[in-house]
């Protein structure tokens, strides 16, 4: 516990929060979108976070030809300033409307972004960049939907992130 203490003053933490817009292609070669809202909280230094986020979002199958409500829970690491980088895994339900039922998934992610302008928030900014996930859909329904195990999804998205704030560079 000693130990601990002694090096807790050398961390900080962040906050983000984040709206991404994708286009995706599943294992059909079908496109489809996504959307998410995404929160985030991380500890660590500016070079090394490590990171757990909660994400709400929607969407439009093609391979399924339907649209879907989206959670997910995401943990990796982060790191950088003026760019920053992450990469992690998730996972979460997939609430697939039509023909109604839930497909679960996984996969990972990685997101560099670029930081457009500082905020009055304590080291918070806003950033600009790219997010690239690779995820696998699987579940007795989407087998029978779609006559195979399972569907992967690749998407590339556009992010706009708000650090709200960032006491990570700090000095105690």
């Amino acid at each position: 516990m000693r130990w601990a203490l002694v090096f807790l003053p050398l961390f900080g933490c962040a906050t983000h929060l984040s709206l991404t817009a994708a286009p995706t292609v599943d294992g059909t070669g079908h496109l489809g979108t996504e959307g998410r809202l995404e929160g985030a909280a991380a500890v660590g230094t500016p070079t090394m976070r490590f990171y757990t986020s909660l994400a709400a979002g929607y969407g439009y199958l093609g391979a399924l030809h339907s649209g879907y409500l989206t959670s997910a829970v995401e943990a990796g690491v982060e790191g950088g300033t003026e760019w920053s980088w992450s990469a992690g895994g998730f996972g979460g339900p997939r609430y697939v409307a039509a023909p109604g039922f839930t497909a679960f998934g996984g996969g990972i992610a990685g997101q560099l972004l670029y930081r457009v302008a500082s905020t009055h928030t304590e080291h918070g900014a806003y950033r600009v960049g790219a997010r690239l996930s690779l995820e696998g859909l699987y579940g007795d329904r989407v087998e029978s939907a779609l006559d195979r195990p399972g569907l992967v999804v690749v998407q590339l998205g556009f992010v706009l992130r708000w650090t709200t704030f960032d006491t990570t560079g700090a000095h105690f």
